[in-house]
């Protein structure tokens, strides 16, 4: 997702459109993803979970020779929404193949190299796919994906065995996919999300109030169709377990947090310290090197000391990284010094999505039923993308507001940066009670008693 990022401008104009436009082979990305991410789940808890992760590689590969092939922005935008359909039955799977394969104790330190991997993937993104765009073209990020992609099929294919990452999954025959429930999951997913987008462009419109009644209804009978379908994709009664519900709230408040951080601090380097793109993305590593770092570290400490002390200080990091954020100043204004502010904050930041990641999602997984986990898999990656869409939007509305405010729409190069920097401290002031909220709820909520769940409830 970096590398596209970062291709978006040479894609608008290769395209000679907009940036309203191209901005949807971004969102038709999250969009996909999200509305497949409960029916890939679901179909690896009914099938095998190692055809639907292969399918996955497949699906994505192909839409990705597809995107570098697009002869116009419509097909890249469906080309995408391909990929993002091969990437939902990745995402849904590849914590349940680690939970499955490992044993208890040492759960939450291989998650923890699945963020590494992940966070090494996000750097990526920005050094090498800034070097391929620049010297081979934006459809490069998309041809590099067809080698990894065909070697990803065949190493999955060899290397997993259905029996072991099966194992402890009773699959009753007589259980049928539930279509009805895919269907209203599709409308109600999509709504939510293309609601956000046309509030992001539009503000409250009659379609954004649209959009909002169709994912009400949609949820409601989502709602309605899984508690009286023998096979729901989703067992809406999990949700009553405190530790499920309880990760999944605290995840999508540091989500907010990270998600807003990422918006705003890129925004802030192009537009207050005139980075390029790569000046930027050589910047945000600082994120990506403690994200890898403190990935499988965190299964180890969890071991150590408990979910409570890990969870609650990786919210408190994040709540000091927002804070010394907050404390940017334009007063004897030296570059380097905001450099060095920006790269600690981005390291604390870092240390905290790389603390919380691996012990929220094993702490998760392993309080449901084995037969279930492919789809509260896909449910916790949703409220991640959910969180990604919220914090996002809020940080953009934040900094548009801000600017419009203060009467700096049309003052981008003002030499007055006062203003601006008003605009990113109240921003980052305001995320840091949703932090707090994920440090309480983390202290009073979670105890590091273990109970994991391997067999169906008959």
């Amino acid at each position: 997702m970096t590398a596209v990022t970062l291709a978006l401008p040479e894609i608008t104009s290769y395209y000679q459109t907009d940036l309203n436009q191209s901005q949807w082979i971004l969102s038709s990305y999250f969009v996909a993803t999200a509305i497949a991410l409960p029916i890939a789940g679901k179909c690896a808890d009914l099938f095998k979970r190692k055809d639907i992760y292969i399918l996955g590689f497949a699906v994505y590969t192909i839409g990705s020779l597809f995107s570098a092939l697009s002869p116009n922005l419509s097909l890249l935008i469906a080309s995408r929404i391909l990929m993002g359909f091969g990437s939902a039955s990745l995402l849904a799977n590849t914590n349940v193949i680690t939970i499955s394969v490992f044993s208890y104790r040492l759960q939450g330190i291989a998650l923890g190299f699945n963020n590494s991997v992940f966070s090494l993937g996000f750097a990526l993104g920005y050094l090498p796919g800034g070097w391929l765009i620049e010297h081979w073209g934006w459809q490069s990020i998309f041809y590099i994906n067809l080698p990894i992609g065909i070697c990803a099929c065949f190493l999955a294919w060899y290397i997993l065995k259905e029996n072991l990452i099966s194992r402890h999954h009773y699959k009753n025959p007589s259980h049928r996919f539930d279509f009805l429930g895919g269907l209203l999951s599709i409308i109600a997913i999509g709504a939510l999300l293309l609601g956000f987008e046309e509030w992001i462009s539009e503000g409250f419109s009659l379609l954004a109030i649209f959009y909002l009644g169709l994912t009400l209804c949609g949820f409601a009978l989502f709602i309605f169709q899984q508690l009286r379908f023998p096979s729901p994709l989703l067992e809406i009664r999990l949700l009553k377990n405190p530790v499920v519900t309880g990760g999944l709230f605290f995840r999508i408040c540091i989500q907010i947090v990270s998600a807003a951080c990422l918006v705003a601090i890129p925004f802030f380097c192009q537009t207050i310290l005139h980075f390029s793109p790569l000046e930027t993305g050589y910047l945000m590593l600082a994120f990506a090197a403690a994200l890898f770092i403190c990935g499988p570290l965190s299964g180890l400490f969890t071991n150590l000391v408990g979910f409570r002390c890990v969870l609650s200080s990786g919210a408190m990091i994040a709540c000091i990284s927002l804070a010394i954020l907050s404390l940017l100043t334009p007063a004897k204004l030296d570059q380097w010094r905001v450099i060095l502010q920006l790269i600690v904050a981005l390291f604390l930041m870092g240390i905290a999505m790389g603390s919380i990641t691996a012990p929220n999602n094993k702490r998760i997984l392993s309080n449901v039923p084995a037969n279930h986990r492919g789809a509260v898999s896909a449910i916790t990656w949703f409220v991640i993308l959910l969180g990604n869409t919220i914090g996002a939007t809020y940080s953009s509305l934040m900094i548009q507001d801000g600017i419009k405010a203060s009467g700096l729409a049309d003052k981008m190069h003002a030499a007055n940066l006062q203003p601006f920097f008003d605009v990113f401290s109240t921003t980052f002031k305001s995320l840091i009670i949703l932090g707090l909220i994920a440090f309480l709820l983390a202290i009073v909520k979670y105890s590091d008693e273990s109970r994991p769940q391997t067999h169906q409830k008959h």
